[in-house]
């Protein structure tokens, strides 16, 4: 059993309807090399098997499993395992993507090197056989978020310190929006090595970047919000919308 006083992180898993894919997201953590975890998975209403599945892991003593009474969303679900966590750090991953084994040890010493990191993310990855460029984490420029949404939530990392919540008024873009949120008052640390698998490609056909219009326009508001406590950005909005109709017409993936 793992003990909270040294618990390390939490892995935040939000499923709806996932029953091909949940099973292994959770053996992906459940077989990470480094141990100090706890997983919180939360099920939002799923009407397929994944409530199911999700429940033959109840005997877990580091596993707490959610279930909503309804589907409410990814944001909310993500919010009520923030609620929870007990970790240093707070982890996220989607029912439909995996870790690999590895995750957890390269990142626990990244962190361990330099504990004021407080928002460390790496790339993902298509497939278990992509080469991974293991390297120090480094400083990432943050204003590159004012072209668009280059991180990925499930290669996330956040210390459990106050952390920000998702905003669950939004149903498209709400990682983009809290990352914009998390860069107005903490450094953005980069981290060259693929650790997180991506079960379907961004973009692709049954997922939420399936819908490209909403993504623009939820990339918008995001950008807004972010201006709203930036005076001086307010001016670059007719320079963003721009940018959003541009990305639409040539297809440009927003990450």
């Amino acid at each position: 059993m793992i003990n909270n006083t040294s618990l390390q992180f939490s892995i935040i898993i939000p499923a709806y309807n996932n029953e091909q894919t949940i099973d292994r997201a959770i053996q992906s953590c459940l077989k990470q090399t480094y141990q100090s975890f706890e997983l919180i998975i939360i099920n939002d209403g799923s009407i397929d098997n994944s409530k199911t599945i999700i429940d033959s892991y109840n005997n877990y003593n580091n596993i707490t499993i959610l279930h909503n009474a309804s589907n409410m969303g990814v944001s909310y679900s993500r919010n009520r395992g923030i609620a929870l966590a007990k970790g240093e750090y707070i982890c996220f991953l989607d029912a439909d993507d995996y870790f690999i084994a590895t995750k957890l040890t390269i990142i626990q010493k990244c962190l361990h090197d330099d504990p004021s990191i407080h928002f460390l993310f790496h790339p993902f990855a298509h497939n278990n056989n992509s080469t991974s460029i293991i390297t120090e984490p480094k400083i990432w420029n943050k204003y590159r978020l004012l072209l668009g949404n280059k991180i990925a939530t499930p290669c996330v990392i956040l210390k459990n310190k106050q952390p920000l919540l998702f905003n669950e008024r939004m149903h498209y873009m709400e990682d983009y929006d809290l990352w914009l949120r998390y860069s107005n008052d903490h450094t953005i640390y980069f981290l060259n090595a693929a650790l997180t698998i991506l079960g379907r490609p961004i973009l692709s056909k049954g997922g939420a970047s399936n819908s490209k219009i909403k993504m623009r326009i939820g990339e918008l508001i995001a950008y807004t919000h972010h201006c709203f406590h930036k005076p001086l950005l307010i001016l670059s909005i007719p320079f963003f919308v721009a940018l959003q109709l541009i990305k639409s017409i040539i297809k440009t993936p927003i990450r």
